[in-house]
């Protein structure tokens, strides 16, 4: 889509004009917060969607800007849990060694 908005185009343009603004740094801090919400027990588990949904109701998020968050916070939770995943194969590999 970006090209197209680099190459004028009026219907890309339009999209992007009503995409959901990412607020980054709002949403990194979100997910350092929510991290905490985790359940903890022979592995570390995903943030809870209640959680997620408190957070957005407690902030006052638009119905938009809730599905966002929520989408944004869940790429980050999945991009973390296959990061610790990863790293207790690792572990595991090593320790069987």
């Amino acid at each position: 889509m970006l090209a197209g908005v680099e190459a004028g185009n009026p219907f890309a343009i339009a999209q992007l004009e009503k995409s959901p603004k990412l607020e980054w740094p709002y949403h990194y801090h979100a997910f350092g917060d929510l991290s905490t919400e985790r359940q903890i027990g022979m592995s570390v588990g995903p943030i809870p969607y209640s959680a997620v949904r408190a957070m957005a109701v407690e902030d006052n998020l638009s119905r938009a800007e809730a599905a966002t968050f929520h989408y944004v916070i869940r790429a980050l939770d999945n991009h973390f849990l296959s990061k610790q995943a990863k790293r207790a194969e690792q572990q595991a590999a090593k320790s069987s060694r």
